[in-house]
């Protein structure tokens, strides 16, 4: 086999993890929002609304099929490796995107059967951020099926980096709030200026990386994540780092060369298991695509550091 024809087989293996990556994650989103629907069914002047706990049922039915969905997808792709994975994903389109059509309908019916039970203002605010999210979900799916799988698929645009992270804080937060953190106090963008890449790509790696930290670190409210950014160059090329730093347990030396792996973790990670082993694997992955790289700062001392390293121009 020649050596182009090999390069372009471990890309497309690395794009088939990617995508069973993803499925994992946005089988764990969806988790996430049945929890959190749970919680206001179960607020005392819901629990005994019989509309409410029917809406519940529906939305959960709806949330399980399409997460049942998901790893179907996942599976076929990283094991059918006969078949284009994009034929997969077309396989599988038109039922899914119906099914998280009807998920955001049925959240929307959610959300309106409990919110006409709720006298709280605070709660009804929560639970409105709850019906945005399960939007944030559908998009993110949405983007699972436009996967590029080609170098010429990925589509490069100027993105503000600053926007795009407080994006991606938006989609996560209902993690921030599973563990805890204020998501405004505990993500600080120190970070003004503009990357040329793959918008898709961007953010798998830095929601990956920036996740990574609120799972792992266990600080709740104390938690600190601060994004920095740095240009260098290394002979006519010209990078951009983003350095993602928590002030959690760190990641000790025997562990530096193994958290990149697929399904390995930290020793708090295996002790808690709160973490699937597979968000940093497809951060690296991602960053891989667009010609970036992403390692740990050095030296190692008290909590962690990713640097995320983006061309500054396209190639």
């Amino acid at each position: 086999m020649s050596s182009p024809e090999r390069v372009g087989l471990e890309k497309d293996k690395t794009r088939r993890l990617l995508i069973r990556g993803l499925s994992h994650d946005y089988k764990r989103i969806l988790s996430s929002l049945t929890r959190r629907a749970s919680d206001f069914r179960k607020l005392p002047e819901v629990k005994s609304f019989e509309r409410a706990q029917d809406a519940y049922k529906y939305f959960c039915d709806c949330a399980i099929q399409i997460a049942d969905r998901l790893d179907r997808i996942g599976n076929e792709i990283y094991n059918e490796i006969s078949i284009p994975a994009t034929t997969i994903l077309t396989r599988h389109q038109s039922r899914l995107q119906k099914q998280i059509d009807e998920l955001v309908l049925l959240a929307e019916h959610f959300h309106s059967v409990v919110g006409s039970q709720i006298p709280d203002s605070g709660t009804r605010h929560d639970l409105a951020r709850f019906f945005d999210q399960t939007k944030r979900a559908r998009r993110q799916i949405q983007s699972l099926l436009a996967l590029p799988f080609k170098e010429n698929d990925l589509k490069y645009r100027t993105l503000n980096i600053e926007s795009e992270l407080k994006r991606i804080e938006s989609d996560l937060y209902n993690l921030f709030i599973e563990y805890d953190c204020k998501p405004t106090e505990t993500l600080f963008i120190d970070v003004n200026s503009s990357l040329y890449t793959d918008q898709v790509m961007f953010s798998i790696a830095t929601s990956n990386i920036i996740a990574n930290s609120v799972v792992h670190a266990d600080l709740g409210e104390s938690l600190r994540i601060k994004v920095t950014e740095e240009t260098k160059s290394e002979g006519a090329d010209q990078f951009v780092d983003l350095t993602i730093a928590d002030n959690g347990p760190g990641i000790s030396l025997d562990e530096k060369c193994e958290i990149f792996q697929l399904f390995k973790q930290g020793k708090r990670g295996l002790a808690s298991s709160k973490g699937s082993g597979v968000g940093l694997t497809f951060a690296r992955l991602a960053m891989e695509l667009v010609g970036g790289n992403l390692t740990l700062k050095e030296p190692l001392g008290s909590g962690a550091a990713f640097v995320l390293r983006f061309p500054a121009e396209k190639n």
